[in-house]
């Protein structure tokens, strides 16, 4: 059970040894010594005390100082250690926290809670996707039409009357795939197939040819 502040955890200062000194002051305790120098605390016990401050990253800011936690709870032990070595207090139990003491950061704790903070990660790199994304439709309804704009390759079909092999006349429509340089001309196109997989075949040999004629 997870309590809210108390005590000298409503008086919250940006800095951390006035905050242990008010919070010292209202106990009546004196403030604790500093931490047992040979005290390295474990990850757990890192965790705790970062948990306790609201404090997960480089550059995040404090805002609370407790932590609720009883005999039988599976952080109680790191509580203890870390309380005998000074980086933080045991409070007594209370109808505000269900009957379980709490615990606060001491100012040598909150050092090395802060000091152990790691960087944040990186922001991930952005891809072409994530900037059509982003583009909410303003540079083309589809992903093809963001990348190339009006030179997304495009189908065309014709119909025509053909006789087949017994000579019965039949309907037969083909395709073609092009793509305009301006509004007025195409410089890619390939040939009249019977399907579009056919038709992007031709294009795509068209393209490459298109390519190597300009390669010096």
């Amino acid at each position: 059970m997870i309590a809210q502040p108390l005590d000298g955890a409503r008086q919250m200062s940006a800095h951390p040894s006035l905050f242990v000194e008010l919070n010292c002051a209202k106990a009546g305790t004196g403030c604790p010594g500093d931490s047992d120098l040979g005290f390295e605390p474990t990850r757990s016990q890192l965790g705790i005390l970062q948990h306790a401050l609201g404090i997960r990253i480089r550059g995040d800011k404090s805002y609370r100082n407790h932590f609720v936690a009883g005999p039988g709870h599976h952080d109680y032990s790191d509580l203890m250690a870390l309380v005998r070595a000074g980086m933080m207090r045991e409070h007594p139990a209370s109808q505000i926290t269900g009957g379980d003491p709490w615990f606060d950061v001491t100012g040598s704790g909150w050092t090395t809670a802060f000091d152990a903070l790691p960087e944040p990660p990186k922001p991930p790199k952005r891809s072409r996707y994530d900037e059509f994304l982003d583009a909410d439709g303003c540079l083309g309804d589809s992903f093809g039409e963001f990348l190339c704009g009006g030179r997304l390759p495009e189908f065309e079909s014709r119909n025509d009357l053909r006789r087949d092999d017994s000579g019965r006349l039949i309907w037969i429509t083909e395709y073609r795939m092009f793509r305009n340089f301006d509004f007025w001309t195409r410089d890619v196109q390939g040939g009249w197939c019977s399907t579009k997989k056919d038709a992007k075949a031709s294009y795509k040999a068209a393209l490459k040819a298109s390519k190597e004629k300009v390669t010096p």
